[in-house]
C-alpha cells in the first residue's frame, strides 16, 4: 500500500504538504503530523494551504510554521520542492488557489485520502474509503515506516480522527480508529485537553452569534423537526 509513497520519501529531500480549501481538523492535523514525521527523517518540509487556519485549530500550530493562507509570494516553495503530498483531497478544485501551481510544478506528487476518487490528480494515489479519516492513513504510513511518533504528530492525528468521527459518534468510528487512538494516547495525547481546545474555546463573538441563531430556531412535527437560518449580516455581527 505504501511502497510508492515510501520510495518518494526516501528519494527526495524537500517536501510541501497541502490539503483542501476550508481546512478542518483532519486536513490540518494530518498535514502537520506528516510534516513533523518528514522532519524527523531529516527532510525539509512545510505545510501550505490556500485558506487561513480557522481559529479553532490554530493551537495545532502554535509557532505559526504553516503557510496559510499562501500567497503568490509563497508559490516558489511549491515550484522548488522535490515532492508535494496532497492530503484529504479528491479533486483539483479542492486545492483552491494552489491547484494550478501544484499542477504545473515539476515536483513528484502523491495523494493520500479517504474520500471517493473524483479527479486523477496524480498516478501516485493512496485512497482508502474505509478509513475514518486521512489521519488514520497517515498514522498507518508512519507506523509502516517504523518511524517515531512524536507527541506533536500524535496530537494532530488524534484531532483528525476526533473531528472526522464526530467525537467517535459517527458510523465511520471503527475498531481500527479506537486502536489507533489508543496508540496516540500512548504517545502523549491528553484526550480531554484536545476535546476542550476543539469544542470549548468559543470566542465572545462566536458565542453571541450562536445565541442569535438559536433564538430564531423553529420547530414542527411535534418537536421532531427543527430548523434555523444564519444570515450574512448575523455573521458580520
Amino acid at each position: 500500500m505504501w511502497t510508492e509513497i515510501e520510495r518518494i520519501i526516501e528519494s527526495n529531500q524537500t517536501f510541501v504538504v497541502t490539503s483542501h480549501v476550508n481546512p478542518d481538523g483532519d486536513s490540518i492535523g494530518s498535514a502537520l503530523a506528516l510534516c513533523e514525521f518528514l522532519k524527523t527523517l531529516g527532510k525539509e518540509a512545510v505545510v501550505m494551504a490556500s485558506d487561513a487556519t480557522p481559529m479553532v485549530y490554530q493551537w495545532l500550530d502554535p509557532d505559526g510554521e504553516m503557510i496559510a493562507p499562501a500567497t503568490e509570494d509563497d508559490y516558489g516553495t511549491i515550484t522548488s520542492a522535490d515532492a508535494v503530498f496532497i492530503l484529504d483531497v479528491n479533486s483539483w478544485e479542492r486545492l483552491g488557489s494552489l491547484g494550478e501551481t501544484i499542477r504545473d510544478a515539476a515536483a513528484v506528487k502523491a495523494v493520500i485520502d479517504h474520500h471517493p476518487f473524483r479527479d486523477e490528480i496524480t498516478p501516485v494515489t493512496v485512497v482508502d474509503t474505509g478509513a475514518c479519516s486521512t489521519a488514520e492513513l497517515i498514522f498507518d504510513l508512519i507506523t509502516a515506516q517504523g518511524g517515531p511518533m512524536s507527541r506533536r504528530a500524535a496530537i494532530g492525528l488524534y484531532t483528525g480522527i476526533l473531528t472526522d468521527t464526530g467525537s467517535f459518534r459517527f458510523a465511520n468510528t471503527s475498531p481500527i480508529a479506537h486502536k489507533i487512538t489508543s496508540s496516540l494516547l500512548d504517545a502523549g495525547v491528553e484526550p480531554a485537553d484536545v476535546y476542550d481546545l476543539v469544542y470549548n474555546q468559543n470566542s465572545e463573538a462566536r458565542t453571541r452569534l450562536m445565541g442569535r441563531v438559536l433564538s430564531g430556531i423553529s420547530f414542527a412535527g411535534n418537536g421532531q423537526v427543527a430548523w434555523l437560518s444564519v444570515s450574512r449580516d448575523m455573521i458580520a455581527g
